[in-house]
C-alpha cells in the first residue's frame, strides 16, 4: 500500500527542488526564504518567513465557520485543501496574501 503524499514532502521539492531554494530572506541578510508554522511579533527572527494555513470548514450552523491551523508536515493532501498564505513583516506581523485550494 502506497503512502498518502502529505504537506512534508511537497514542502521538501518547494525547498530543494524549485526556484525558491536561491530565494534570501529580504529581513535577514545571509538567510534563506523558508517558511514558520505562524508569525509572532514576540520573535523577529521571523520577519521574511512565510506562513501556510490549513482552512477547515466546520459543520453548517457552528458558530465558526472555519477554523485555522498550521499546515503541519503531517498533513495528508490526496484531496483538496483550502490554505491561507502569509508572510511575516518586519516586526513579525501576519500580512495575509491570498487564500487559495491546494
Amino acid at each position: 500500500m502506497k503512502a498518502p503524499n502529505t504537506w512534508g514532502g511537497c514542502l521538501d521539492a518547494i525547498l530543494l527542488e524549485s526556484n525558491m531554494k536561491a530565494l534570501d530572506n529580504p529581513f535577514r541578510d545571509g538567510i534563506s526564504l523558508d517558511f514558520a508554522p505562524a508569525c509572532n511579533p514576540d520573535d523577529r527572527s521571523l520577519a521574511g518567513n512565510i506562513v501556510i494555513e490549513k482552512i477547515t470548514p466546520t459543520p453548517p450552523g457552528s458558530a465558526i465557520a472555519t477554523i485555522i491551523s498550521p499546515l503541519t508536515p503531517d498533513v495528508v493532501v490526496d484531496q483538496k485543501i483550502q490554505v491561507r498564505l502569509s508572510v511575516c513583516d518586519k516586526g513579525a506581523y501576519a500580512v495575509k496574501v491570498a487564500e487559495f485550494e491546494f
